[in-house]
This record gives C-alpha cells, structure tokens and sequence, in this order.
C-alpha cells in the first residue's frame, strides 16, 4: 500500500511509472475510481484536465461521472472538487518491460481492485445500483 497523497499533491509526486491507482473522495467517504495507467502521475493529471463537454470526457471519466451524479455543473468544479476532497493511492508495477504481456498484470491488479471497492464511477449508466 502506498502514501495517500491529496490530488493535486499526487499530481507532482506520483512516481512516472505503470501501475495501478485508487482516487478516494473523503466527501463522499469511499473509493471513487480504480485505473491503471502506464504512467501513473500523468494519468492522475489527465483525469483533472479541463475538458470541453461537446467534445466529451473520454479521457476524464472522473469528471464525467461527478457531473452526471450531479456533484459538479461543469469540468471547472469537478477539477475543484477533486483537489479539495479526493485523495490517491498507487501501487507501481515493477519489471513490467521484462514481461511477454506487459499489460496483463496492471488489468488483473486494476480487475481486482474494482471488484474489492467497488467504484460506482468506474461503470457506465447501464450498470447502475
């Protein structure tokens, strides 16, 4: 298990390497989102990325989901609402480049951490509770 960093810290801090992580919002007091992630730290930055709504959130399902669920209006708060109530852990894949399928252990780990914490934000409508 890995430091919990606060989102913008994790921004900075997390290490540029692939792995796994976890976005925790302290508001709502559970896991929010389970991903994997070649390059840990940049993908937490995307996630927090402005986007435009016509142009969709593909790469800011974080975003996407607390504007749906009604937490945020727009792409401006849901990047607010993550600095101020959402925390991440990570944990690295080490060795990956020695693998035949590099990617098979970050989506198993990824896999498994969706199935423990069960993020609601990690599945579209269709899926809903």
């Amino acid at each position: 298990s890995s430091e919990e960093l606060d989102y913008d810290h994790a921004c900075i801090h997390l290490p540029q390497k692939p792995g796994v992580y976890l976005v925790y919002d302290r508001k709502q007091k559970k896991h929010i989102y389970a991903g994997k992630a070649l390059d840990i730290q940049k993908r937490i930055q995307q996630h927090a990325q402005r986007q435009n709504r016509l142009f969709g959130f593909s790469s800011q399902p974080i975003q996407k989901c607390l504007i749906d669920k009604k937490r945020c209006a727009d792409s401006r708060e849901a990047q607010e609402y993550l600095s101020k109530n959402c925390t991440v852990r990570h944990l690295v894949v080490p060795d990956e480049k020695r693998r035949k399928q590099p990617w098979k252990k970050r989506s198993l780990l990824e896999h498994y951490a969706i199935c423990v914490i069960e993020p609601e934000y990690n599945f579209s409508g269709e899926f809903e509770h």
